[in-house]
């Protein structure tokens, strides 16, 4: 490309240094106006402002903290490698995060871009140790291309245009997630409480309980392609369907297995962490599953729809009857059990329409947010 250039990144700074961290000992060191970045304040926003602690003026004039410039660009080059951010305001950072100031003609927010794009770059000059780390002079030989100031400046602009709107519609997303939780509550109350006096029912008399199971990993003949096997990270909170398993059974493991048809609810009561039980998810495919999830396939009385949207609401109460241990879990037999409410099918038809009209939404919101990121 006509005017472009490559260099190593250390003939394209003025300055390259590594943060330290002041000794936590010494009070006098920390609370004080100057930020002081660590690697958990960079990666969420370009333009870096504001840290999580900050540091005294003593600790820059004692020498135990460096202070860089506004426009300089931090890298976070131990553990998580290559996360950056612009400095809008002289600050200071730790040891993890390596600070760069580049030369005149080298625009920062064209530097910020080309270190976010070619991450997996500087990944791959770490060490591999258990903690990766980029060191200085690594950092220094990895080449650096760039193009002539003003289209730095172009591209720049474009690609902050479109960060911006990648950044909207994450938002609009995170904003529509408590949409149906709104709308039930609305409709319904609270289905523990049951402020509006609906019938009670046990899960066991909304819909069929299962438990899944795994076939025998020993015997290879279980495992093939003939059906979706699906586990509790299938079940993510903010899809409304299992995600597609990458792993699947013969038809000699679903006889082993366990099934369910389309229209049944899938319910993690099985995991390391806490805030993970009581996912939920519906099937929109037949689908087996492992011992980590109860499957409910609901009574000809009771919509599919309705009742993913009451487990939704009601997952606090499934997280409260969990026993604790190396992992958290709620028995089949506890799980049937829970008292939840059961209003009329019509009403609970109407709470579906709005769903589905919700979740057509949601899809296309997941779309402009994927093309917004590609």
């Amino acid at each position: 490309m006509i005017g472009w250039q490559s260099k190593p990144i250390g003939e394209v700074v003025k300055r390259i240094a590594t943060g330290s961290t002041p000794s936590t000992s010494r009070p006098e060191f920390f609370g004080g106006q100057i930020p002081w970045f660590t690697p958990g304040d960079i990666g969420a926003t370009r333009n870096l402002v504001e840290s999580s602690r900050y540091i005294t003026e003593k600790a820059l004039s004692d020498g135990k903290a460096r202070c860089f410039e506004e426009q300089t660009l931090l890298v976070t080059c131990i553990g998580d490698i290559g996360r950056v951010g612009v400095l809008q305001v002289p600050a200071s950072s730790n040891q993890q995060i390596t600070a760069l100031r580049f030369i005149d003609e080298v625009d920062v927010y064209y530097a910020y871009y080309w270190f976010a794009a070619h991450q997996h770059r500087l990944e791959s000059q770490a060490n591999q140790a258990v903690v990766p780390i980029l060191n200085n002079a690594r950092l220094k030989q990895i080449e650096f291309f760039y193009p002539p100031l003003p289209e730095q400046k172009r591209i720049a602009a474009i690609l902050a245009k479109a960060d911006r709107l990648r950044r909207l519609r994450r938002t609009a997303r995170g904003l529509s997630d408590t949409y149906l939780q709104s709308v039930f509550l609305e409709m319904f109350g609270d289905p523990v409480s049951n402020p509006m006096g609906w019938e009670r029912a046990n899960v066991s008399d909304l819909g069929r309980v299962q438990t899944g199971n795994t076939p025998s990993r020993s015997d290879p003949k279980n495992y093939g392609s003939y059906i979706e096997w699906i586990k509790s990270d299938n079940i993510v909170n903010d899809e409304m369907f299992v995600t597609r398993s990458r792993e699947m059974l013969s038809e000699e493991g679903l006889r082993k297995g366990r099934s369910v048809e389309p229209g049944s609810i899938l319910v993690t009561c099985i995991a390391g962490s806490p805030t993970s039980i009581g996912n939920i998810a519906l099937t929109d495919r037949k689908v087996a599953f492992n011992q980590q999830i109860n499957a409910v396939t609901p009574h000809k009385d009771v919509d599919s729809t309705f009742l993913y949207g009451l487990f939704r609401v009601a997952k606090p109460l499934v997280q409260r009857s969990t026993t604790l241990g190396m992992k958290r879990i709620i028995t089949k037999s506890k799980f049937e059990k829970m008292v939840l409410i059961k209003p009329p099918l019509p009403l609970q038809q109407e709470f579906a329409h709005i769903t589905h009209k919700f979740e057509r939404l949601r899809a296309q919101q997941r779309e402009a947010e994927r093309q917004a990121e590609h």
